[in-house]
């Protein structure tokens, strides 16, 4: 985050010396310009202790402010720590089987939930339902860099909205980027959006022909690292 200069890690480590077991933990560190390392300001379990497996989650952590960090746990739950006070904040439940990623707001102000049954857009500092956005399962939202526009991707269609409430929600099909399994999509300017496919695939749509116009295969090996 890099107006607080403030870094968050995830790792695991050992719950005790003699075990094979880890412990996922979060860690803030302070990075300062002039100093040579990183200082470590508080370390917690990333986890509460009932916790068992990620299942369909994969980690995911974020700072929403440069005191609180939103983390997905469990499947299904979303939690909300307040690092001063050493404490959790909020927490809901992701209504969706396939839980694709959530995503923060430009500025950080609001945390885009995608539910089966649509967008669920939440107050980042308290968790409390700023809008709800119905639709047939939300599969991906992409955040416009300007801050005021998302695109929100259900099972055929894409939906763009201006989150100021300014500017009249418009639809657009998308059957052939769509997946109920959850996509990954970014904003190209104002009309296009990049979504990654699987493997490693990247397709270009266009909102005004509401086809896609590019499509790109990365080298596998390239890819790969190898």
């Amino acid at each position: 985050q890099a107006h607080s200069r403030q870094m968050l890690t995830y790792s695991k480590r050992k719950i005790r010396e003699e075990s094979k077991d880890l412990q996922p933990v979060l860690t803030i560190w302070q990075a300062e310009p002039a100093s040579e390392e990183p200082k470590a300001i508080v370390s917690w379990n990333a986890r509460l202790p009932d916790d068992t497996s990620w299942h369909n989650s994969v980690p995911w952590v974020r700072f929403a402010t440069g005191a609180m960090v939103v983390q997905r746990t469990e499947p299904h739950r979303i939690l909300a720590w307040d690092t001063q006070a050493r404490s959790l904040s909020w927490q809901t439940t992701q209504e969706s089987f396939f839980e694709p990623e959530p995503r923060l707001s430009a500025g950080y102000k609001y945390l885009f939930l995608l539910d089966e049954g649509g967008l669920r857009i939440l107050d980042s500092a308290t968790g409390t339902v700023a809008g709800q956005v119905p639709m047939d399962g939300c599969a991906g939202v992409a955040v416009h860099d300007g801050g005021h526009q998302i695109g929100a991707i259900s099972r055929d269609r894409i939906y763009v909205i201006d989150i100021t409430g300014s500017q009249p929600t418009r639809t657009v099909a998308a059957y052939s980027v769509s997946s109920p399994f959850g996509v990954k999509c970014h904003w190209v300017g104002d009309e296009l959006l990049a979504f990654e496919g699987a493997g490693s695939d990247m397709v270009l749509y266009s909102l005004d022909l509401e086809l896609p116009i590019w499509t790109y295969k990365f080298d596998h090996n390239a890819y790969m690292g190898t």
